[in-house]
């Protein structure tokens, strides 16, 4: 992805933000200490999608 994004100087901050978002299984852990219980999570080409109750 480093290699196609343009303008190049946008490459760094690409991989940095890439890098330090969650993981599924991080976002499955935070999710668990609230009251959203009923929730599912999904790999999209975009990052996840959240729902539940």
């Amino acid at each position: 992805m480093k290699t196609i994004t343009k303008p190049r100087e946008m490459a760094s901050g690409l991989i940095s933000s890439i890098n330090a978002a969650y993981t599924p299984e991080e976002i499955k852990e935070i999710l668990a200490q609230t009251n959203l219980k009923h929730s599912s999570i999904k790999s999209n080409p975009f990052g996840f999608e959240i729902t539940g109750y």
